[in-house]
């Protein structure tokens, strides 16, 4: 018997699927739910394979890394207004008005990280690229939005970036997109051993997606 459990189902329930014998397009689903600590037997029925072939890909796509891609470079424009091709990007470090050290440095990693894997572009210096990405990080700051009411200490807290950048095409001083005051924001929970280093690496992570983001075709 072959058997697959649903990370990302109905919560609490466990999905098992097995082939009846003589007929190899029709599987056998049995849905199965935990109540308190006893597995109950909820319903068994048998689809053909037409019926349940959306679910068994989904759930294939979804749990399996290697069938995961990353490339969503048919998304990024790759001319500017003069038709001129848009070939490479360099990514100068950013500069920072945040007291705390190497925020900027981890945000221009992470976006070199995610151009090199998910754009069209090739990373270049700045004397040979056909554009650039300047940025600097505003502020990073810190609030509260949850609290252990035993200990009376922070629970989750959130942190939000600040971040001003603009996308600039070197050749012809063309600025393709400019996003002052860029904001996004990340939650981290303390009591599980997320600290402010943590929350730091996800929020510049996120932050260098949402710029990726800003540079698709359907922005400009």
């Amino acid at each position: 018997m072959a058997m697959w459990q649903i990370a990302r189902g109905l919560p609490g329930f466990i999905i098992h699927a097995q082939r009846t014998t003589g007929n190899a397009e029709a599987p056998m689903l049995r849905c199965e739910r935990w109540v308190g600590d006893r597995l109950v037997n909820g319903m068994q029925k048998i689809y053909r394979a037409r019926t349940i072939g959306w679910l068994m890909a989904g759930f294939l796509v979804g749990s399996s890394g290697c069938g995961y891609s990353t490339d969503r470079s048919e998304h990024f424009r790759t001319q500017n207004t003069d038709k001129r091709p848009i070939r490479t990007v360099a990514v100068p470090i950013f500069q920072s008005r945040e007291f705390r050290r190497d925020l900027e440095l981890q945000l221009t990693e992470a976006l070199k990280k995610r151009l090199e894997v998910e754009t069209p572009y090739k990373l270049a210096n700045e004397s040979r690229a056909d554009t650039a990405i300047y940025g600097e990080v505003l502020e990073v700051r810190q609030g509260t939005i949850g609290r252990d009411f035993r200990l009376v200490r922070p629970r989750e807290t959130a942190m939000t970036m600040v971040v001003n950048w603009h996308w600039k095409d070197l050749r012809t001083g063309e600025i393709l997109v400019n996003r002052p005051s860029f904001v996004q924001t990340v939650d981290y929970i303390r009591p599980l051993g997320e600290d402010f280093y943590h929350a730091s690496q996800r929020v510049s992570d996120r932050m260098a997606e949402r710029i990726l983001e800003e540079m698709y075709a359907d922005n400009w």
